[in-house]
């Protein structure tokens, strides 16, 4: 059974080999082999240190004798004798070992793009968090000079405007939902640290997914909200019940917006901490995820 098992996990993974191995034929056309021959080598040689008893014992047996059956170690010469072909090599020097060698290299190659690829992806969540909630910031000032206008309209100079205070309802709406993605990347929301703290990290990570996931149900549900409003808003241009009347969309293109950026902070946050718990480690460095 565990025989079995592995065999289905080689010929998986000489699928990936294959598809990785057009990728780099087409990036040799390009005239970046030498990059990716480099890079390939030295996740070789990690590969051969990390594993060399596995495959020894568990593969090809100890002393360098195979253990397979001859048709089942046939193939696999067959199949390095296709796999060398195809990276150049001399198709006469049929090697099964360096076969698993080198599908584990690629194997580990993969993993490492995967995790490259989940690392940018992250930065690029933060990169535009940060962004919206610093521009929503500078809206602080803004809302404080409209709110001491028109008390010095009204006060002082008995004239109040029709427009301030629905224009400081809105900049106060665009404050708090688009900088909640950025609190969010901050760590700063509310939390039950009477609990959260005395529990160990990986607990916490296990409360964050628990609570991250119900966040994005949630907000899920809001966006899906706005989406109704904001078309009802545009055909029957709904418009605030104020002496302004200011039209009502934009708010809810906001709301979509921030729900948005919001989700997929959260989305962010959760592929973290599934690494965590499974390997112990952070997918970021810390200067990394303060997002700065």
């Amino acid at each position: 059974m565990i025989s079995n098992l592995f065999t289905k996990l080689v010929t998986l993974a000489k699928l990936f080999a294959y598809s990785l191995d057009d990728v780099v034929g087409m990036t040799v056309r390009f005239g970046k082999n030498k990059r990716f021959r480099n890079f390939f080598s030295s996740w070789e040689d990690t590969g051969k240190l990390l594993f060399k008893k596995l495959l020894q014992k568990k593969v090809m047996g100890e002393g360098g004798s195979s253990t397979l059956p001859p048709q089942v170690f046939s193939t696999r010469q067959q199949a390095y004798s296709r796999t060398a072909n195809r990276c150049g090599e001399n198709s006469t020097a049929v090697n099964p070992r360096a076969d698993y060698s080198a599908l584990l290299t690629i194997g580990y190659a993969g993993v490492s793009m995967a995790l490259t690829a989940l690392k940018r992806l992250c930065r690029g969540i933060d990169l535009v968090v940060m962004l919206m909630g610093k521009a929503a910031s500078y809206m602080m000032p803004l809302l404080a000079f409209v709110v001491a206008f028109e008390v010095f309209s009204r006060y002082f100079l008995n004239s109040p405007t029709i427009w301030a205070y629905d224009l400081s309802l809105f900049m106060f709406g665009y404050i708090a939902a688009l900088g909640g993605a950025y609190a969010q990347q901050k760590k700063v929301h509310i939390n039950v640290d009477i609990l959260y703290l005395n529990v160990p990290r990986k607990t916490q990570r296990m409360f964050n997914l628990i609570s991250y996931s119900l966040g994005i149900f949630f907000l899920w549900i809001v966006a899906d909200m706005s989406i109704g409003k904001l078309l009802e808003a545009i055909e029957f241009d709904y418009r605030r019940e104020s002496e302004w009347a200011p039209p009502m969309y934009h708010f809810w293109v906001m709301s979509l917006i921030a729900c948005g950026l919001f989700i997929a902070q959260l989305g962010r946050d959760i592929l973290v901490d599934i690494y965590y718990i499974f390997t112990g480690k952070d997918l970021l460095a810390q200067e990394d995820s303060d997002g700065d």
